[in-house]
């Protein structure tokens, strides 16, 4: 199910883990530094250079505490349809709380890509308030489409709040997905096929940056399906990109 669940003591932790400390299975540092030398071999062999990429879950929002104790698929679900929903106190405060960590990220950050939800917009400037890097939207980054919460805003609205951050393929006012049949604002689950090869094109994109080290602030659809771990709301965790090649067997 969709772990969209408020951190109940949130305010007072902090999640950041780092990859190899769930490969192979728990058996070790050894092991996953192996399988990250394979996978890096093999993405050098296709012309792409390794980066480190921090991966950021948004913080709690109204939609996350309106989740706890309701199960978002069940029959009888009520969307409340809060459209891009917002952080809720606690959400701001755990991204506050998440300050100090991101500032002494090694290796440095060159660039911040955000989803252009504003949730993650919004975390993003939070949590990475003392890092001096670009700014980036993009919509690969985006979530997939369960609920209402998860449908965006048009790019002049969304460029109203963030006017700091560089759209750099917002082209659409309806920029998500959505079924023709039922218009752009009506929430239909995004398909698999649609939303793995969206994946699959973000990571062929973040193949093609100059970076070396990225952020990505995201969702926990979207950080699910490029790691296969679930993401608290604030979660940090700093993986290889070679890594998420070889899940995804690129």
């Amino acid at each position: 199910g969709r772990a969209e669940v408020a951190d109940t003591d949130a305010t007072s932790t902090v999640h950041v883990r780092r990859f190899h400390e769930y490969a192979a299975g728990g058996r070790g540092g050894a092991v996953a530094a192996m399988a990250n030398r394979h996978a890096a071999t093999s993405v050098r062999n296709k012309g792409f250079t390794e980066k480190t990429l921090h991966l950021v879950r948004h913080g709690t929002t109204e939609m996350n505490e309106y989740l706890v104790g309701k199960a978002w698929d069940g029959v009888d679900f009520v969307d409340p349809m809060l459209y891009d929903t917002r952080l809720s106190r606690t959400g701001i405060d755990q991204a506050k709380g998440l300050q100090e960590i991101a500032a002494g990220l090694n290796p440095t950050p060159e660039v911040i890509v955000a989803s252009p939800l504003t949730r993650a917009i919004h975390t993003a400037d939070l949590v990475f308030e003392k890092v001096q890097a670009p700014r980036i939207v993009s919509k690969l980054v985006s979530e997939r489409i369960y609920h209402a919460a998860d449908i965006g805003r048009s790019p002049w609205e969304i460029r109203e709040e963030a006017p700091h951050w560089e759209f750099v393929d917002l082209h659409e006012e309806h920029w998500w997905h959505y079924d023709e049949r039922h218009g752009p604002h009506f929430p239909v689950l995004e398909p698999e096929h649609i939303f793995d090869n969206r994946m699959k094109q973000l990571l062929r994109w973040i193949g093609t940056r100059p970076e070396s080290s990225m952020v990505l602030v995201s969702h926990w659809g979207v950080l699910g399906h490029l790691t296969g771990k679930e993401f608290e709301n604030c979660e940090m965790m700093t993986v290889s990109l070679s890594t998420l090649y070889k899940n995804h067997s690129l």
